[in-house]
């Protein structure tokens, strides 16, 4: 018999923002790893029958589960409008809070993260 151990990961609290202030529904985001290449969907409870892309809810937040402890960033999307976030350092059975100002119009990922709210 052998034994073994469930890891549930870490998560990422992520709320984006208009550049006026107001919450971004629908964008899409994605998980990159810290040198900003897109990392796979980890296979969770949460994610295993889940066919849809990440994408934020109408007052602009989403949870981001089951993320092996580690370095990542973030990438947020809604139309031509995308931010990415600095380095968020993810640990074992905590939420890192992350908050994102979307670039108005940015074709590109130009930073625009506000950590630690």
């Amino acid at each position: 018999m052998s034994d073994f151990t469930l890891v549930q990961g870490g998560r990422v609290a992520l709320t984006v923002r208009s550049p006026e202030d107001e919450p971004v529904g629908v964008a899409v985001v994605v998980v990159l790893d810290a040198a900003g290449k897109p990392i796979g969907e980890s296979f969770t409870l949460d994610t295993m029958f889940s066919t849809s892309a990440l994408r934020t809810d109408a007052a602009g937040r989403l949870e981001i589960r089951g993320l092996a402890a580690g370095s990542y960033r973030i990438r947020v999307t809604k139309g031509a409008a995308t931010s990415i976030s600095d380095v968020v350092e993810v640990f074992e059975g905590t939420a890192t809070a992350l908050a994102l100002r979307l670039n108005a119009g940015a074709a590109g990922g130009t930073p625009g993260a506000e950590d630690g709210e």
